[in-house]
């Protein structure tokens, strides 16, 4: 069996069990993006050059694996687009790749897939496993 990601799940003559392990993955994905975001807070400076001198520290991170998106693959994604990508997956909403509007559509069901197949990988951690009867069912 092929996967294109390209095409939506409904549309690839997929089992029903593998569409529904598709569409977990992609709950969890919006679960965490939604969970964590960067947030930014204000500390007292190290080296106080005037009273109440301040500088910006992260307190909260994105996921590992937006962040990766976001800075090694596709400059500028955009968390907006990410989620409601996310939620056309989940809803089997998601639309085929032909026109830039559904270009997240194709990256998240690529990127799904490859999360479970192999599973997501943060400096060579395994941190999201992979699906063992997906990847029988793709032979993989």
């Amino acid at each position: 069996m092929n996967f294109n990601p390209d095409l939506p799940l409904k549309s690839q003559s997929l089992d029903k069990k593998i569409i529904e392990i598709f569409r977990e993955q992609a709950d969890s994905l919006y679960d965490e993006l939604k969970k964590n975001k960067n947030k930014i807070i204000l500390v007292p400076a190290p080296r106080q050059m005037h009273h109440s001198h301040k500088i910006r520290k992260i307190s909260e991170y994105n996921p590992f694996w937006y962040s990766d998106l976001y800075w090694n693959y596709y400059p500028n994604f955009r968390r907006d687009r990410t989620y409601k990508s996310l939620n056309r997956i989940i809803n089997l909403n998601d639309m085929p790749f032909k026109k830039s509007k559904y270009k997240y559509d194709s990256i998240m069901r690529e990127f799904i897939y490859k999360i479970l197949i192999e599973g997501y990988y943060y400096k060579y951690s395994k941190t999201i496993p992979e699906n063992l009867e997906f990847k029988e069912y793709f032979k993989k």
